[in-house]
């Protein structure tokens, strides 16, 4: 697992910082001032919520497994939020109907939890019939450290993305036609506004579940973590 280091806080502190520029700079062309301001209001405080978490537990996450499990997993919700910050402005534009808004809306919620509770699912089930074995063998009691890396790695959890109902052999040709729908909707924003939003919204809300399941592995990963912990009483360190 990579070190914590400042680094990384300042490349999450900048990335947030891109996504509320970027996000009220697209309100301000899609709507008007009024709303770019709405939009200000929701973004600096979303990010500033993932950012004050990420650093209140900085120090933490330099000496606990626990802790660097979750603050690398809240890097999921930074790439999130950047991703929902390219289409959230759509809802601030007049011509789209509230109808619209609150399907596609609903459509970008079952697919962020589809993929964050099947990153869950999955961690536990390759928790059960591997991790839990290769815990013990990479676990040393005499100073409470694990080889997480190696546990990690027997357990061979590798995101990808979810799409429920979707066959996976569906997903190479959904993966191209996400990227021109991208740039299909932005084109049409004016002469077809309704399919616009789903054109230009669908891809990064895809993207931003993606991003949501890693943090769900590496949140599920920090429950077993927490278990181990409570259950022997100790606090494990990473040797890496």
């Amino acid at each position: 697992m990579n070190k914590v280091t400042l680094n990384s806080l300042f490349l999450s502190f900048v990335t947030l910082s891109l996504s509320t520029l970027g996000g009220w700079l697209i309100t301000l062309k899609l709507a008007d001032t009024e709303a770019g301001i709405s939009f200000l209001y929701l973004s600096m405080s979303v990010a500033s919520a993932i950012f004050i978490c990420q650093a209140l537990i900085f120090r933490s996450a330099q000496k606990k497994l626990l802790s660097q499990l979750i603050y690398f997993g809240s890097f999921g919700f930074t790439m999130g939020w950047l991703m929902f910050s390219l289409f959230i402005p759509l809802f601030w534009v007049n011509s789209i109907g509230i109808m619209s808004k609150i399907v596609f809306f609903s459509i970008s919620i079952i697919i962020c939890i589809a993929n964050i509770l099947i990153s869950l699912r999955t961690l536990d089930r390759k928790w059960n019939t591997v991790g839990a074995v290769e815990f013990e063998n990479r676990f040393r009691p005499a100073d409470s450290t694990v080889d997480w890396d190696k546990v990690v790695e027997k357990m061979k959890i590798t995101p990808e993305l979810y799409l429920p109902g979707v066959p996976k052999s569906w997903y190479p040709a959904i993966s191209i036609l996400l990227v021109v729908l991208m740039f299909v909707g932005m084109s049409l924003r004016t002469a077809y506004p309704v399919f616009s939003a789903f054109a230009w919204g669908i891809p990064f809300a895809v993207t931003a579940a993606f991003f949501l399941q890693m943090s769900g592995y590496l949140f599920a990963q920090a429950c077993k973590i927490r278990a181990l912990e409570k259950s022997r009483s100790l606090t494990l360190k990473s040797t890496a």
